[in-house]
Formats: structure tokens, C-alpha cells, sequence
């Protein structure tokens, strides 16, 4: 099997959607018939599981299977050869043969020989992996969290019913004898009733991550493939291997990595789905390193008949009752609380009506803990392989325990609440945040804020939970050192903005011309929104060419003498490099009496940034008004977005109430992310 280039595989795993729907309609008919003719291996049959992600988790859940004597391992994949390299020499050990060893997964779903996969992966990976896996007719051990997005999740539970495969989450507290014991407490009814439940985590084994430079990827490592559906990015250290957890691209924080095993035994025991989220937290521990996600979280999750609390910190390790990790279940009667090592049950307290404060219920002494649960609930997956019952972690448990995580998540990112599916029967919880409905991102445009400085600008943007700004002159002035370009760029970084592009930049002289690349490079930008001279456009390709910096030119309405139109646009920059194209101005496209929709999908090809706006009247009269409140058709903008896959950013640009923005602005976005959860 040929190596891919990163654009092909990426092009490939955009055909194999990760949407219910795409699965629903069949991804790939082989494997279908694969699944059809391979049901179960005979009960006399040794059993083959392959392994792909040999990383620490990956090596023992292999190491667990590896126990059963049933249980032979053919084949181990990894991206990086020292991994990979430890993973066969496991399998060596136990077995006294050396398996195959792939940097490519799919040499493993291409074997016939293989009958089950383990996923070890980071979190990005887990959700094609399954499914390509379910298609492959293979059955799946995967590791929590599930899927980093509710929508993967709904995707990975509908390819193993569509092809009748097994698939077990490692939530290995379900398989434990003393978890067992304290929910069969619990549902006797001896606590009462019980309207409060608490989960958490606190790890002082975490610490700051620092911030290291980007780099080059070691040696023997397949980067391109460990990014694999993430967005690219250069190389970072700290973005790598165990760290991946601490950053949006791959993984949802302490809130997915531990609330996926203690949220899981609330909702396993209390046997409710949740109905909202809402959340604080932040980066109060290491503000200055470079983690995405909070070290520091409170998430009040709201089911029918009780609320569920759910904290973490990292850098501290005691937590609420004296313990690291664990759950609380608190009744009228009495609370128990359950870790990884026991549970006991305290009693509760009673003054109405009394002289004296008494105890409800008589409490229980601590409980050991049960052994080697991970092993068991590994036999458990090897079992239902063997008699096709569903496993103890059936996947659409693991979707629905890591789904008020993600809840949770998305009211932190949102600095809002969010609703689930209590308000909007037969559909999924809202997710407003989902890269998996589509790929592009909301962002600021800075000269919302022009009348602020930049911190006032960075504060606002954060609390629309936007991630990616595109800067205007007043926030990083043209004429800055390369040094102050540098530290004004590093700021927004460790505030957790991405400043993508520079602009709207007028380029009239030569010189302008090569400052705004010199600018660009120094504040790491990816993209020029720029308005070139005409006669400057040949050097500016030039330099587009030469630093690899893209240049989004930006159409300004019916006023403009060098670009009204997207259609200006695009007749100058049509022949040349691809990384020329077109910013386009939704507000100043409409004034133009032209459709922002039909502009898009006919310059698709050259669509590189967009500035949405709306505007009160389809001609040079119109001016900016909230979103939602204008004559733009949005709903069927963004859908057109959608179905031409665009993926680089919808950039508000609020050009109304300069010196109060902030609520119109929070309109507008509150509105698109309205729409956006319609779809």
C-alpha cells in the first residue's frame, strides 16, 4: 500500500464523513459485505486483536488481552518507531513471536486475520478509527473519552449497529465488583432520595507544560499521520504524545480524560441522560503555559431528577472528602462516595422537629476496592466477541456518559449556558461548538473593537468564546519593531487567541507592500487581508510565493474604486498562485445587490476569509445592523459554507455602536451559532 500525502488522506477521511447520516448511507460497500460474512469468531477459534496506538494506555490494554490465553496480537501500528518498536516487543514477550509492525493503520484493517482492534490513539483519532474498524468488519475496543464531539459519538454508535460489530469503551469502573456494590447501595433506596451528585478529579502529578518554541518532529515519528483529521500545524513538544489532552485540536481537557470515568458512574448508577450544562474555568493554575484547556473547571450538569457537579484541578491533589478522584452521591438520608479504592456511606443529619441534631441512617465503614477491574472489563469485550451480547461499555453508553462532558465543555468555551434535548425532542443536545458539522471557525475581526486597546479587545473576544482574531492596525500597529510585533503576538497566544491574519492592510507603495509581509511573518500570521494597488498585486504574489504567507484581498463595496466586488477580485488574482484569493465582505458583497451565498460558491476555489456582517438595505444606502436584524440571507449563507466544506474562518466584523459593541456583537455571534445548531 502506497503512502499518502497529508491532502489526500485528509481528502479521503472528508469522504469518509464521520456525520450519522454519511454512515447511514454506507461509506464503503466491501467492508459492508466483509461485515455481513464475519459475525463472530468460533468459540474454538484463538482470537486476533491488532493494536493501533501503542502509547502508554494502548501497551496495556494490550497487556490485558494478552493475559487471555485466547488472545493472539498479529499485527501493532504506531506513528512514531520507539512506540511502535515497544508494542511488538510486548507482544514478543508474551507470546515468544514478533507481530507485523505499521505506521499505517490501515494495514491492520486490511488484514483478514485480524478480528478485533484496539484504539489507543489519541482522542481525535478514536471516532474514524471506529468507524473505519466497524466497516473493516472488525470489532472495536476503544479508549475514553469516546469521541471528542457529540456528533462523532452519535456517528460511532450508528456504524456499529450498522455493521453488527462490538464496541466496548475502556470506562473499566463497570467492570468493577465495588463500583457494582455501591450502585446496587444506591439503588436500594437506603440513601433516600437523592438530588445531588458530585464527581471530580485533582491531580498533582500535572503541572505546567511550559511553553516550549515549535520544532521539528523526532526522527521515526509520521507527524502528518499523527495529525491525521486535527488541523496542521507545525511540530510542538508539548502538543505530543501524552500532552495532546490539554488541547482543543485533540481532546476536551480533565473534563473529557477523567469525567469520561467518574461522570460515567454517575450516569451508570443514577440511569439519566442530561439535559444541560452550565460552567466556569479557566487557566488559573499556569496561566503562562501553553494548555488550551482549563486547569481549573466547575460544571453544573442539570439531568431530570438531580444535578451533577463535576470540578477538576490540576497541581493540587485533594480534592472534596479527602480524595484525588471520585463520585458523591448525596441522599436525605446518607452520602456515599466511591473512588478507584473503595466506598463508604456517611450519614446525614436531622433538626426539624428535634432538640437535638440526629442522624438519619447508620453510616458504612469503607469498602476495599476490587481488584484488577481494567482485566475485567477487557475479558468482558473478549466475551461479548465470543456470544455477540452487548458489552459492559457498549458505545452508545460511552456517548452518552461523554456527552455531558462535552455539555459541560462547550458552557465554558461559550461562557454561557447550554441547553440539551429536553427543549428540542428527537434530536441530539445543541452543540454549538462541532467541527464535525463543519469545518470552518468563528472569529473576530479587531476593528469591532477599535475604539479599545488590546487588552479590552482580547477580554471582549474571549467572552464571545471566539478563539481566532484577525488584527486590525490599532491593536498591532503596522509600524512596529519586529520585537514588539513578536511580543504583542505571543500575548494573544497565552490568552489562547489565534491571531490567523493582519488586516485589512492597504498596500499603496512598494514599500507597504514588503512591510506587510514583514509583519505578517513577524506575528506568525498565516494570512494578509489585504487591498493592494493594482499595479502592486504582481509583487505581492511574489512575496506570497516567497514566505508562504497567503494574501486574502478584500472587497469593499459599491464605493470602492479597486475592489466592489468579489468579482473584481477575482478577475485580477485568477491566474495566479492559489494562495492568493479572495477575503470576502458579506456586508459590503450585499450593498452591492449581490448574493454573499452565490458569491461564495462561485469563488469557492479562491475563498480564503470572510468578514461577516449584515446590513439594512441591498444597496449603497445599507449599514451595519446586528446579524439576524438585516436583509442578508445568513441561514442560507452559512449553508452554503457547509456544503462547499469551507474551512478557514467567519470572522465577525462589527461596524456599528463603535464605543458600546460588545452586546451587538454578542447578538450577531449568538445569532450565527443559532443558525448554525438549526442546520
Amino acid at each position: 500500500m502506497k503512502k499518502m500525502k497529508r491532502r489526500e488522506f485528509l481528502g479521503d477521511a472528508a469522504k469518509a464523513s464521520l456525520s450519522a447520516s454519511a454512515i447511514a448511507a454506507g461509506l464503503a460497500t466491501a467492508a459492508a459485505a466483509a461485515a455481513s460474512t464475519r459475525q463472530k469468531p468460533a468459540s474454538s477459534d484463538r482470537i486476533r486483536v491488532g493494536l493501533i496506538g501503542a502509547g502508554d494506555q494502548g501497551k496495556a490494554d494490550l497487556g490485558a488481552f494478552l493475559r487471555l490465553p485466547e488472545i493472539d496480537c498479529p499485527a501493532v501500528c504506531d506513528v512514531d518507531e520507539k512506540r511502535l518498536a515497544e508494542g511488538i516487543k510486548r507482544v514478543t514477550d508474551a507470546r515468544g513471536k514478533a507481530p507485523d509492525g505499521y505506521k499505517d493503520f490501515r494495514r491492520i484493517l486490511d488484514r483478514k486475520d485480524v478480528d478485533a482492534v484496539i484504539v489507543g490513539t489519541p482522542d481525535h483519532w478514536h471516532a474514524l478509527l471506529t468507524v473505519l474498524a466497524c466497516q473493516a468488519g472488525k470489532d472495536v475496543y476503544v479508549e475514553k473519552p469516546l469521541a471528542t464531539t457529540i456528533a462523532e459519538g452519535r456517528a460511532m454508535v450508528t456504524a456499529a449497529r450498522k455493521y453488527n460489530r462490538i464496541v466496548q469503551v475502556g470506562t473499566q469502573q463497570r467492570s468493577s465488583k465495588h463500583y457494582q456494590a455501591a450502585r446496587d447501595f444506591v439503588k436500594s433506596g437506603r440513601l433516600g432520595k437523592i438530588r445531588m451528585t458530585r464527581a471530580w478529579a485533582y491531580l498533582d502529578w500535572k503541572g505546567s507544560l511550559g511553553s516550549p518554541p515549535d520544532g521539528p518532529a523526532p526522527p521515526g515519528v509520521d507527524y502528518d499521520m499523527w495529525l491525521g483529521p486535527a488541523p496542521a500545524r507545525p511540530f510542538n513538544s508539548m502538543r505530543f504524545h501524552h500532552n495532546f489532552r490539554w488541547f482543543w485540536d485533540y481532546s476536551g481537557g480533565l473534563a473529557t480524560d477523567w469525567g469520561a470515568h467518574m461522570i460515567d458512574v454517575v450516569m451508570w448508577i443514577m440511569g439519566e441522560e442530561p439535559v444541560g450544562a452550565m460552567a466556569i474555568g479557566g487557566k488559573y493554575g499556569f496561566p503562562d503555559d501553553i494548555r488550551e484547556t482549563p486547569d481549573t473547571q466547575q460544571s453544573v450538569i442539570e439531568f431530570p431528577t438531580f444535578s451533577l457537579v463535576w470540578e477538576h484541578m490540576i497541581g493540587c491533589g485533594i480534592g472534596p472528602w479527602q480524595r484525588e478522584h471520585g463520585c458523591e452521591f448525596h441522599g436525605e438520608n446518607g452520602i456515599l462516595v466511591v473512588d478507584r479504592g473503595g466506598w463508604e456511606v456517611h450519614a446525614e443529619t436531622d433538626q426539624l422537629k428535634q432538640p437535638d441534631r440526629v442522624f438519619r441512617m447508620l453510616p458504612k465503614p469503607r469498602q476495599g476496592g476490587s481488584g484488577d477491574f481494567h482485566f475485567e472489563h477487557i475479558r468482558n469485550f473478549v466475551e461479548s466477541m465470543k456470544t455477540r451480547k452487548t458489552p459492559t461499555a457498549d458505545v452508545e453508553i460511552g456517548h452518552k456518559s461523554v456527552l455531558a462532558c462535552h455539555l459541560g465543555n462547550i458552557a465554558v468555551r461559550l461562557a454561557a449556558p447550554v441547553i440539551s434535548n429536553q427543549l428540542f425532542p428527537q434530536q441530539e443536545p445543541i452543540l454549538l461548538v462541532d467541527r464535525n458539522k463543519y469545518r470552518f471557525e468563528l472569529g473576530m475581526c479587531s476593528y469591532t473593537f477599535r475604539a479599545f486597546g488590546l487588552d479590552e479587545t482580547i477580554g471582549m473576544t474571549k467572552r464571545l468564546g471566539l478563539r481566532k482574531i484577525s488584527l486590525k492596525s490599532m491593536h498591532l500597529p503596522l509600524e512596529s519593531s519586529p520585537d514588539q510585533i513578536r511580543a504583542i503576538a505571543a500575548k494573544l497566544k497565552q490568552s489562547g487567541l489565534d491571531p490567523y491574519a493582519g488586516g485589512v492592510i492597504y498596500m499603496r507603495t512598494e514599500t507597504e507592500t514588503r512591510q506587510a509581509f514583514d509583519y505578517a511573518k513577524a506575528a506568525g500570521m498565516k494570512m494578509i487581508v489585504g487591498v493592494p494597488n493594482h499595479e502592486l498585486l504582481d509583487l505581492a504574489h511574489e512575496l506570497v510565493k516567497r514566505s508562504g504567507i497567503g494574501l486574502a484581498v478584500h472587497n469593499h463595496g459599491p464605493t470602492d474604486k479597486l475592489y466592489p466586488t468579489p468579482e473584481s477580485v477575482y478577475d485580477k488574482i485568477k491566474g495566479m498562485d492559489m494562495r492568493v484569493g479572495l477575503c470576502l465582505d458579506v456586508g459590503h458583497t450585499q450593498r452591492c445587490g449581490i448574493d454573499p451565498a452565490g458569491a461564495a460558491e462561485r469563488y469557492k476555489e479562491r475563498l480564503l476569509d470572510l468578514h461577516i456582517k449584515d446590513v439594512t438595505d441591498s444597496t449603497e444606502k445599507g449599514s451595519t445592523v446586528e446579524i439576524g436584524r438585516g436583509v442578508t440571507d445568513i441561514p442560507k449563507l452559512l449553508r452554503t459554507l457547509i456544503k462547499l466544506n469551507y474551512a478557514g474562518a467567519v470572522s465577525l466584523e462589527y461596524e456599528k455602536d463603535e464605543k458600546d459593541p460588545l452586546a451587538g456583537a454578542a447578538e450577531s455571534i449568538g445569532y450565527v451559532r443559532g443558525v448554525l445548531a438549526s442546520l
